[in-house]
C-alpha cells in the first residue's frame, strides 16, 4: 500500500546557514508548451479561444529546441556543485515531447546523478513510454489525476478517456517501474462525493509508492483565483496552514526555472512572461545568471522589502508551498544581506 505524504522532502536545509548558494537546489526545465487536455486550472483551458491566454503572454507553442537543451544540461554541470534536482516541468505536458525520454538519458549521460523527476497528466503513457521512462535515469514521475471518472476527467479537461485504460498504464508503470518512485495526487477540489477520497486510496494505492490529496493553489498568475475556487483558501498547495505573515520567500534562493524558450527565471512559478526574466540561456551560462545582477537585485529586494514587492512575485502563494523553520528567513534578513556579493 502506498504512503500516504506530500511529496516534498521533509529533511530540508536550514537556509539562513548556507545562503548565498553557488549553485541551486532546484533547476527546473521546461521541455515543452504543448499539452494534450484543457484543463480548467491551466491557461490551455483557453488555448485558440478569442480569449487565449497563452497567445496573450507571448508563448509559443512548441517543444524545447535540442541544441537549446544540450547547451543547458552542459551548464547545468559547470556549476561547482550538482544541483540536488533536476524537474522537468512547465505549462505544457512533458510526454507531448517526443523526444523527453532522450532528454533524461543526456543529462545522465552527461554525468548528472542528483534526483529527475517530472508532472504528468498520465494520459499519454502506454507500456512503450512506461518502458522508455523507466530506462533513462528518472528518479520519480509524479502522476496529477484530473478525476476518479471518465465523466469528470471530461468536465475537467475537455477530452474523453477511457478510465479503464489509464488505470491499466498505471498498473504497468507500477509494476515495471524498476527504480522509478511512482507519486500519484488529485487536488480536493475534484473529490466531490463523500466518499472519493477513499475511492482515490483504494484504486491507487497499491500501484503507487506515495499519493496525496493537494489543494488548488493558483500555479499560473494568467488564471487568478479559478473564478473565486481558491478565493479565502488558506492552505498551501500541501493542504497545511498557510503562514501568511511571512514576507521573506525563500524560493528564489535555491530555485531555477528555464522556460521553453530559454528565459531563466529565479524561482519554479509557471507561466511567467519573459519580462520577468533574469536572462536567457541563448546569451549567458546559467552559472553567470544565478550569479548575475539580476538575480543578486531580486534577492536584495526580498530581504529587504519582502517579495510582494517584486513585480514577478505579487499575489504569488509558492513561498507558503513549504512551511518549514528551515525556509523561514525573516528574522536573518540583514545578515544575509550582509553576506550578498556586490551591491545595487
Amino acid at each position: 500500500m502506498a504512503i500516504i505524504a506530500p511529496s516534498y522532502d521533509k529533511n530540508r536545509t536550514n537556509l539562513r546557514d548556507v545562503i548565498p548558494l553557488t549553485s541551486p537546489y532546484t533547476i527546473q526545465i521546461e521541455p515543452t508548451r504543448m499539452c494534450n487536455l484543457r484543463c480548467f486550472f491551466c491557461m490551455h483551458h483557453s488555448r485558440g479561444t478569442s480569449n487565449d491566454l497563452l497567445k496573450e503572454s507571448g508563448f509559443k507553442i512548441a517543444h524545447m529546441d535540442m541544441d537549446l537543451y544540450d547547451k543547458i544540461v552542459h551548464d547545468i554541470m559547470r556549476f561547482p556543485q550538482q544541483p540536488k534536482m533536476v524537474n522537468f516541468c512547465g505549462i505544457g505536458e512533458p510526454l507531448m515531447n517526443p523526444r523527453f525520454g532522450e532528454m533524461i538519458r543526456r543529462l545522465r549521460a552527461i554525468g548528472y546523478s542528483g534526483r529527475i523527476i517530472t508532472y504528468t497528466n498520465g494520459v499519454l503513457l502506454t507500456p512503450a513510454v512506461v518502458d522508455e521512462l523507466t530506462n533513462s535515469g528518472l528518479s520519480e514521475l509524479r502522476i496529477s489525476l484530473n478525476g476518479l471518472t471518465a465523466e469528470m476527467y471530461k468536465h475537467v479537461t475537455g477530452v474523453k478517456i477511457s478510465m479503464e485504460k489509464y488505470v491499466e498504464n498505471i498498473r504497468y508503470l507500477y509494476e515495471n517501474k524498476k527504480d522509478t518512485k511512482i507519486y500519484i495526487k488529485i487536488i480536493e477540489n475534484l473529490l466531490e462525493q463523500d466518499n472519493d477520497r477513499e475511492e482515490f486510496y483504494q484504486i491507487f494505492g497499491n500501484i503507487s509508492d506515495v499519493m496525496y490529496v493537494e489543494n488548488l493553489i493558483q500555479l499560473q498568475r494568467q488564471m487568478k483565483d479559478y473564478g473565486g475556487i481558491t478565493e479565502e483558501n488558506y492552505k498551501n498547495v500541501f493542504n497545511e496552514p498557510m503562514a501568511r505573515d511571512w514576507k521573506t520567500c525563500a524560493c528564489m534562493f535555491y530555485q531555477m526555472h528555464i522556460d521553453a524558450d530559454g528565459y531563466v527565471f529565479f524561482c519554479v512559478s509557471l507561466g511567467n512572461p519573459s519580462k520577468f526574466a533574469i536572462g536567457n540561456i541563448k546569451e549567458n551560462s546559467l552559472d553567470e545568471i544565478w550569479n548575475g545582477r539580476e538575480r543578486l537585485k531580486a534577492l536584495r529586494t526580498n530581504l529587504r522589502n519582502g517579495s510582494d514587492s517584486i513585480p514577478m512575485c505579487v499575489n504569488c502563494e509558492g513561498k507558503y508551498d513549504i512551511i518549514s523553520n528551515e525556509e523561514f528567513l525573516d528574522d536573518s534578513s540583514q545578515m544575509l544581506l550582509d553576506r550578498l556579493p556586490g551591491d545595487d
